[in-house]
């Protein structure tokens, strides 16, 4: 009897251990089945993965013969390649330069015009002075 219950016991644990297995195995192939889905590309998209590449290679080479023409086109004009972003930074803001010449010309307007303030000013408290001091009114 004891060797019955043993043996059964063995069993089931055997079971379960296979049962358990068999379910460790179906995961495992379910997660490799969608790694393997992730990786491999299904046709569209290889063929569009295909025609992306081609395109690349088209626009590279499209870029190059673009390159070479502003290459020869910059030779022409300046005597040599120069770099664009140089010359860039050097150009002028006609905005800004219009703005600063408006400005340099109000700023001379307003230093005129608190020249001619000061001397308005300065002529008026002149002008006090002697009538407070009464030099002028007839007195001396």
């Amino acid at each position: 009897m004891t060797f019955d219950k043993q043996s059964n016991a063995r069993r089931i644990e055997v079971e379960s251990n296979i049962s358990r297995t068999t379910v460790e195995l179906k995961w495992h192939h379910s997660c490799n089945h969608s790694i393997r889905e992730m990786y491999c590309l299904p046709s569209d998209a290889k063929r569009q993965h295909v025609e992306l590449v081609k395109d690349r290679r088209l626009f590279d080479q499209r870029i190059a013969k673009m390159k070479d023409e502003c290459e020869g086109m910059m030779i022409a004009k300046f005597g040599g390649i120069v770099n664009l972003e140089e010359l860039e930074s050097m150009t002028v803001n006609q905005q800004l330069e219009e703005v600063k010449g408006r400005l340099s010309v109000a700023e001379g307007l307003r230093a005129a015009d608190l020249q001619l303030w000061n001397v308005r000013s300065s002529h008026h408290l002149h002008q006090r002075r002697i009538t407070d001091t009464g030099c002028f009114s007839g007195e001396a």
